[in-house]
């Protein structure tokens, strides 16, 4: 279908009942807890090694909320903690728990459906080519 010359190109707008969403962890699908708030940062960056006190600041929590939700993602089996070089701890995500993968793609889906692009396919197209190398590797 040809597009009508003049009109404008892009995703629709939002509509304004989301727009308090557009900043809640995962587009507020979970609200926007302090658990929501701190896995979405490890999830944004899953390659740092995260302190607690890194946390409470880039997720906006207390202390004690920060941790709790650290207990809770070690649980779930989303973070381990490790001690870095100068024997303090800190939290990594697992890359390889399908758990990241999924909310990983969930944060893309929310990305896409929100600004119209298609970043989650190429993220799929991804972790589908790595996940066929590490079959390979085991084999």
């Amino acid at each position: 279908m040809a597009r009508k010359p003049g009109k404008a190109t892009g995703p629709p707008p939002l509509p304004e009942a989301l727009e308090p969403y557009l900043d809640a962890p995962f587009g507020g699908l979970f609200g926007s807890t302090a658990f929501a708030k701190v896995a979405e940062a490890l999830i944004a960056d899953p390659y740092t090694a995260y302190r607690p006190g890194d946390l409470e600041d880039l997720a906006g929590v207390s202390k004690p909320a920060a941790r709790e939700a650290l207990r809770t993602l070690v649980r779930l089996r989303l973070v381990e903690p490790r001690q870095d070089p100068c024997g303090d701890l800190v939290y990594m995500v697992d890359r390889r728990s399908r758990l990241f993968v999924a909310l990983a793609l969930l944060a893309y889906a929310i990305v896409d459906d929100r600004e119209g692009t298609d970043t989650m396919a190429g993220a799929i197209r991804d972790f589908g080519a790595s996940a066929g190398r590490n079959r390979k590797k085991t084999a």
